[in-house]
Formats: C-alpha cells, sequence, structure tokens
C-alpha cells in the first residue's frame, strides 16, 4: 500500500505544470518546490490535526470545534495573505473572481463541520483515507474548470489513482 502511495505521489510531482495563473510560480522551479513544500506541509498538518479532533470528539460538538478552527485559520491566513506575497491582492477580491472565492467559502464551509464530525463517527485513520480521495475530484473539477491551467495527463491520472488506492490499502 505505502509503495502504490509513494510511486502514485511520484507521478503527481514529476507531471509538468500547465499554463502558469497570472503572477503564479507553478511552472518555476522554486515555485514548484515552494508548492511540493507547502503540500506536504498541508498534508502532515491536516493528519496531526485529525487525531486532536478525535481526541476531542468525546467531550467537545464537532461543529463547534470546526468554528473555532475556522475563525482562528480565517484570522490566520488573513494576516498571512497580508504579510507574505503579493500585498494588493489580499485587500480587494478582483471582481471576476468573486463567485469563485463566495463557491470555494460554500464548499469549505460544509466540508471542514464534516470532516471534524467524522472524527466523532468513526476511526481517525478511516477519515483520513476517506479524504485522500481528494486527487479524484480535484482531477475531475481541474479538467471541468481549469483545462488551460491544469495540464491533466495520463501520468497524472495514473498518479492520482495510485495514490489513492495505495491510500485504501494501506488501512485495509
Amino acid at each position: 500500500g505505502l509503495g502504490l502511495l509513494f510511486l502514485g505521489i511520484f507521478f503527481v510531482v514529476g507531471t509538468r505544470s500547465g499554463r502558469d495563473t497570472p503572477g503564479g510560480q507553478a511552472g518555476k522551479r522554486a515555485g514548484r518546490a515552494s508548492g511540493w513544500f507547502a503540500a506536504g506541509m498541508s498534508s502532515l498538518l491536516w493528519g496531526v490535526a485529525g487525531v486532536f479532533f478525535k481526541k476531542a470528539a468525546p467531550d467537545f460538538n464537532p461543529f463547534a470545534a470546526a468554528s473555532v478552527a475556522l475563525w482562528v485559520g480565517a484570522m490566520t491566513t488573513w494576516l498571512l495573505a497580508l504579510t507574505v506575497g503579493r500585498k494588493e491582492s489580499a485587500k480587494v477580491i478582483p471582481r471576476r473572481n468573486v463567485k469563485w472565492i463566495l463557491f470555494a467559502v460554500l464548499l469549505q464551509a460544509t466540508a471542514f463541520p464534516s470532516y471534524t464530525a467524522a472524527f466523532s463517527w468513526t476511526l481517525a485513520v478511516r477519515v483520513v483515507a476517506i479524504v485522500a480521495l481528494v486527487p479524484i475530484f480535484a482531477l475531475f473539477m481541474g479538467w471541468l474548470f481549469q483545462r488551460e491551467r491544469e495540464n491533466i495527463t495520463p501520468r497524472l491520472v495514473l498518479g492520482a489513482l495510485l495514490t489513492v488506492g495505495g491510500t485504501i490499502l494501506v488501512i485495509l
């Protein structure tokens, strides 16, 4: 299972980026390394947070836990947006992006409480494994909405499938 997982990650990481986003770094070596580091930290922190949510679950309403996490996350992220990167883009959301930001916020505001609630009902490793299906959903949504910016190749699809398959095998 771990072998498939790491092989899948190897395929996904080795896929070339699509057309860069405006002002983005996706195709540049430093940008790729920063992206890999940020994704790795995200994975590590989600896994650790999941264990802590599970530990709090018996004594604390999972939706209250989610709301605390979202509020603290919002404040932390806003401070990062104002201090790191392009400061001008942190102050005003471009009109063409408002609908996408609102849609993403709605989805995330629903997903995160669902994630924390799941820890009340099942094992943390099962929750994390089910959440590991994200690459499949991301591939489909990337193809649907970001065709010109995402480079969805057979290698990327194979990597996503191996990653998900390896994760599932690890928990069986």
